[in-house]
């Protein structure tokens, strides 16, 4: 997870100065607010950064799970178990 939040920091850190300074480009499309207007900028900002935490954490709880000594010990072989889906049969 600290990959997950470090990944998003830098993302924060670099986007944001181009973001702000990109904004003129796109003045025409906007309609109802301002070009470098902070409450947008950062609820734009808190969005991506919830949905991006949440996208690293699911993978990181789904290894956390997997039998880590099995696959250790045995690294040709996948202990996390697949999804499977299973269709009805249809008669023809």
């Amino acid at each position: 997870m600290r990959e997950v939040l470090t990944l998003i920091g830098a993302g924060i850190v670099i986007a944001l100065p181009i973001a702000w300074a990109l904004s003129h480009m796109v003045q025409a499309q906007l309609y109802g607010t301002k070009p470098g207007d902070p409450l947008s900028i950062g609820l734009a900002t808190l969005l991506l950064s919830i949905v991006s935490a949440v996208a690293g954490c699911l993978p990181a709880r789904r290894a956390a799970a997997s039998q880590i000594k099995a696959a250790i010990s045995n690294p040709c072989r996948t202990y996390i178990s697949p999804v499977r889906v299973t269709f009805p049969k249809v008669a023809s």
